[in-house]
């Protein structure tokens, strides 16, 4: 079978060297494939002459070879693996006390439930507490007083009703001062004095009163109520969802009670064994995963021996048949691990998750959709009162801008001197004394009996007063509570966590139902069967001798010598690709090219290195090439750089990309020629070694010619059988 082999590569081999002459072109493709050749018979070689092992060669198509071992040897599948049995019973089991589907749905749709409750945390949240506890403070009994009691209370109202007055006379007294020739120190003091606490009332005293009688909420840069409302609104869309939790802890309890069982299984060893062995597979797989099909297939072992490679083409097919199975039966196999251990890991931890649930701690009777109607009813007057605290917080910081004399308090004093009398004055000037008339039409239009203010305090009041008579301040105490308790039970410590934890754990009895572990533990023993199969073939590759052959084991090339042949092929494809880039542009216009430094010098050289080449035959020494490249003078770098720029920058023609292609070759030829006749003679020693390697194998087979005229003796002693003669078929002439 082995010399079967080697008379097929024969007959593609090569006439000798002084057979005849061809192109560069045709010498080049004999001497690839001598090289092809070569490493074949030097792999056949190598190995006859037990230099390599029949493994080694193995690795060059499958690197991982042999990716088998012993390992799994010790494992019984036929008979059942240990614990399998007894596993599968216990699911069995496990089947019969499942939980009803729709228990397990209402549960489901419970952690559904908690986790958007859990995630509406930010949208619940309505703002400090404290805001709220000082709201419902200023409100409790405001609405229940009469207007007139409370403005009288405090003196608001006389107070509103002046005030006007205040500011007509202290027009009068600047118009007096600014009037006079001669302003005295006493009469700038005391007009500046009036000025001054009429601003004291006006920032201090006035919004103090008003604050204290709950007309203004100061600082309020929102409403909390809204807030509120908002988040009442929010759940009483998610009350359908909310009612699901009422009953969601009993049946939590109810699971965990009836699956108790499986709190035993965390130390039987049953399981344990099963899935230390379910371990070892997986490791004994990893070497498995390097595994890839040789693209080129198994020609080299075609070339070797037909046992060979009909051995590592059906170890191939094991290997991508075994591949596909482990990948489906893995994932049945690791599912039942999966499950079996949250099982565990959901009876182990479940009382303590109950707990962290904080589920007992909330009412979840609660119903927000009867505070969303009741808080929609109440919210127009919220409105208003907090809308009207702001007009009032706005109109009076309209006042403290006009009636602000913190720039003349430096003049609050006794015996001011001249130049003091006249810089006060000089800033009384700068007041515009029509502004008086403009802020007084303003804060008390049309001369009405009451100001501008008392309008918008009583807004508020009467906001507040059908507040008041709507329990408001009640209400809103019950809904703060329900929603403060929510809060809480939805911060409780633990919750969002075991919510995470547990969701997936309730799963697995869902999943439960669809774990087969008797496919899961045939996909174990499946596996183990084809990891030895697969061992079994590595064993009988490993142990495959090919049959001796003197003539191959004599092969005389060595790496040096396949190595010096392949950088001659290399060095042989340079010189061909300037050569044949150079014929691309056989119509390429000359003149194009005039202005480039560089291009007379390539344009020489090419000219003559090619037509030398076109007109020269070769043989397998290449003696001539050598002799001819020894003479080659390339054209500068300079010049080489200068035509390449050239092109880039100002050629317009349709060879752009011809021309640098051209170039490339040029540069990479040039860049390479130091050590291109180095490589040229070690390739044509190396096809010199082949060729007479292969004539000697030739010359065997050429039998021996006997002139039997001369001896009687050996071959000429056989005598010669001729047919018998029929008296009936004429005589033919024979020659000799």
């Amino acid at each position: 079978m082995w010399k079967y082999s080697i008379v097929t590569l024969l007959l593609l081999s090569f006439q000798p060297v002084s057979a005849g002459t061809s192109s560069l072109k045709a010498i080049h493709i004999q001497i690839r494939e001598i090289s092809q050749l070569a490493e074949d018979f030097h792999l056949k070689s190598e190995l006859l002459n037990e230099k390599i092992s029949t493994t080694d060669v193995v690795k060059v198509f499958f690197p991982g070879f042999p990716y088998f071992s012993d390992g799994l040897n010790d494992v019984e599948i036929f008979n059942g693996m240990e614990g399998q049995k007894e596993v599968v019973d216990l699911m069995k089991y496990v089947k019969t006390a499942e939980i009803s589907k729709e228990t397990m749905m209402e549960i489901m749709n419970g952690f559904e439930v908690l986790e958007e409750l859990v995630g509406l945390k930010p949208q619940i949240d309505f703002g400090p507490r404290k805001d709220l506890d000082d709201l419902l403070k200023r409100l409790k009994n405001f609405g229940k007083t009469d207007f007139k009691n409370i403005t009288t209370s405090i003196g608001l109202m006389m107070f509103d009703q002046r005030f006007p007055d205040f500011l007509q006379d202290l027009k009068g007294r600047l118009e007096k001062l600014l009037s006079s020739r001669q302003p005295t120190s006493a009469q700038i003091e005391h007009v500046i004095g009036f000025a001054l606490a009429l601003m004291d009332r006006a920032v201090v005293r006035i919004p103090i009163h008003y604050e204290i009688a709950g007309f203004l909420h100061r600082n309020v840069t929102f409403n909390p109520v809204v807030k509120m409302f908002n988040a009442t609104k929010l759940l009483s869309g998610k009350m359908n969802k909310i009612n699901i939790l009422k009953e969601f802890s009993e049946k939590l309890n109810v699971i965990y009670n009836e699956m108790k069982f499986w709190a035993e299984l965390e130390s039987d060893k049953n399981i344990y064994n099963t899935e230390q062995l379910w371990s070892r597979i997986q490791k004994d797989m990893n070497p498995l995963k390097s595994f890839k099909t040789p693209t080129k297939g198994f020609k080299k072992f075609e070339s070797i021996d037909n046992w060979m490679s009909h051995r590592m083409t059906k170890f191939a097919s094991h290997m991508k048949t075994f591949e596909w199975k482990y990948s489906m039966f893995s994932k049945e196999i690791q599912s039942f691990f999966d499950t079996t251990k949250n099982m565990i890991e959901f009876v182990k931890n479940g009382e303590q998750l109950f707990a962290r649930m904080c589920l007992e701690d909330y009412d979840f009777s609660t119903d927000f959709s009867k505070d969303e109607t009741e808080l929609r009813s109440l919210e127009p007057h919220l409105t208003t009162y907090f809308l009207e605290s702001l007009n009032l917080e706005k109109e009076l910081d309209r006042l403290k801008k006009f009636v602000n004399f913190t720039d003349f308090q430096m003049y609050k004093k006794s015996g001011l001197s001249d130049s003091e009398i006249r810089e006060a004055v000089e800033k009384m000037k700068k007041i515009d004394l029509s502004e008086f008339d403009v802020i007084l039409k303003h804060i008390k239009p049309n001369n009405q009996s009451y100001m501008m203010f008392e309008t918008i305090k009583r807004k508020e009041h009467d906001a507040m007063k059908k507040f008041a008579e709507a329990n408001g301040n009640e209400f809103l105490e019950k809904v703060l509570e329900e929603l403060t308790t929510l809060q809480t039970f939805l911060n409780c410590t633990h919750l969002e966590e075991a919510v995470s934890i547990m969701k997936p754990l309730i799963d697995t009895f869902v999943k439960i139902g669809y774990v087969d572990a008797n496919l899961a533990f045939s996909g174990m023993a499946y596996t183990v069967f084809m990891f030895r199969e697969g061992n079994e073939l590595v064993e009988e590759i490993n142990g495959w001798k090919p049959e001796s052959d003197p003539y191959i084991e004599s092969f005389p090339l060595n790496n040096d010598d396949l190595k010096g042949i392949s950088d001659g092929i290399e060095a042989i494809e340079s010189i061909r690709k300037v050569q044949e880039s150079w014929e691309e542009l056989i119509d390429l216009d000359d003149s194009e090219m005039s202005e480039s430094d560089g291009w007379k010098a390539i344009h020489d050289f090419i000219t003559n290195f090619v037509g030398k080449l076109s007109t020269m035959d070769f043989n397998l020494e290449l003696s001539n090439l050598q002799e001819f490249l020894a003479t080659v003078s390339f054209p500068e770098d300079t010049q080489i750089d200068s035509f390449e720029k050239f092109i880039k920058e100002e050629y317009e023609g349709n060879q752009y990309f011809d021309i640098l292609s051209f170039i490339k070759n040029l540069r990479g030829l040039k860049n390479g020629f130091s050590n291109l006749l180095v490589q040229l003679k070690n390739m044509t020693e190396g096809v010199r070694k082949y060729k007479e390697w292969e004539n000697t194998k030739k010359k065997s087979e050429k039998k021996e010619f006997v002139d039997c005229s001369q001896s009687y003796e050996g071959p000429c002693s056989i005598p010669l059988t001729l047919p018998k003669a029929d008296p009936d078929v004429p005589v033919k002439k024979f020659e000799l």
